[in-house]
């Protein structure tokens, strides 16, 4: 079904669909790899800056935990939190006591699909605070790709905005190429149509490139020949009709429905009916057969199968004669 609806569509629409699926599994060919790149650069983008806090956070916060200042532990804690890709930072000593601190990321709006897509994970690092040889607890850092999601998926909808645009270009490109480049193909409709209208003389000009001009030139020729034996044919007709026109038996010539064609003079004669009048009629019409003795019509229907048969039994028929439709009147 779908191969026949393809069949049924047009040049342009077919070159179009085509094009456009192609460009489109390019794109998305394309982007697939530079997402799944960037996701992997995030990744380890996030990795290294989780490592980067826990090497400075420790040191930072390490004189106030010394001292049990825990509201200058909880501020640094709030300031760090702030940076770029931080989810959660906690602080937790080692009696159990727990410092944290909880950044809320913005994902720009970014559709769930695109986020179960590429699959940033989260980064979990933490590291203990020590001081003299002497354990202070220890701080994690929760990094999330949050933010980063935001970037590809501005980066995505800038990308499908250029296929998009791409393929509209193509598509106005094409349909500019074919209105010049199919042409010739209008014109050899045309040619083809005034063909069968009967208008022989009629050539197609040579245009558009060579595979079009060869064909143009095929077609011109074939018309030519065309012309040339319906000229040769008509020339041949009116010999013949020359030539039985002038012989003194009578003739009737019909089509392979019994319409007469052709009738000489003498038929003329013998039937009543003139050329004009008879032309195009069925053939028992202009030529009825009458039983001498009944009057009655003798059924003898032409056709290019039962015409000879008919004939040889009408010549034995000697009581069978021709209705002159003069007479009858």
């Amino acid at each position: 079904m779908l191969s026949r609806l393809w069949s049924r569509l047009p040049l342009f629409a077919r070159l179009t669909i085509g094009v456009t699926l192609i460009l489109v599994a390019l794109a998305g060919l394309s982007f697939t790899v530079a997402a799944r790149t960037e996701a992997g650069l995030a990744q380890a983008e996030l990795k290294e800056h989780a490592s980067s806090m826990l090497a400075v956070l420790p040191q930072t916060i390490a004189e106030w935990v010394v001292i049990g200042d825990y509201a200058n532990v909880e501020r640094t804690l709030r300031q760090w939190g702030k940076r770029e890709h931080v989810q959660h930072i906690a602080w937790t000593d080692g009696l159990g006591g727990r410092i944290e601190v909880a950044n809320k990321t913005d994902r720009l709006d970014v559709p769930d699909w695109f986020v179960r897509w590429l699959d940033i994970p989260s980064q979990h690092a933490s590291r203990a605070v020590v001081i003299g040889g002497r354990g202070y607890g220890q701080v994690q850092v929760d990094m999330a790709a949050d933010s980063i999601y935001g970037v590809l998926w501005q980066r995505f909808r800038l990308q499908m905005g250029s296929v998009i645009a791409a393929v509209g270009l193509m598509m106005l490109g094409i349909l500019l190429i074919l209105r010049s480049g199919l042409r010739p193909l209008a014109a050899l409709d045309a040619g083809a149509l005034a063909l069968a209208r009967g208008a022989l003389a009629d050539r197609i000009p040579s245009q558009g490139g060579p595979e079009f001009s060869r064909v143009i030139g095929t077609f011109n020729h074939m018309a030519e020949s065309v012309k040339t034996a319906q000229e040769a044919l008509q020339e041949a007709f009116e010999r013949l009709a020359v030539t039985l026109s002038s012989i003194g038996d009578g003739v009737i010539a019909t089509d392979l429905e019994g319409r007469v064609e052709f009738i000489n003079p003498v038929a003329e004669a013998l039937t009543g009916w003139i050329a004009d009048e008879a032309k195009g009629r069925s053939v028992m019409q202009v030529f009825p057969i009458i039983n001498e003795t009944s009057l009655e019509a003798v059924d003898c229907p032409v056709g290019p199968k039962r015409f000879d048969a008919c004939t040889r039994r009408w010549s034995r028929r000697s009581r069978s004669h021709l209705a002159n439709r003069r007479r009858l009147a």
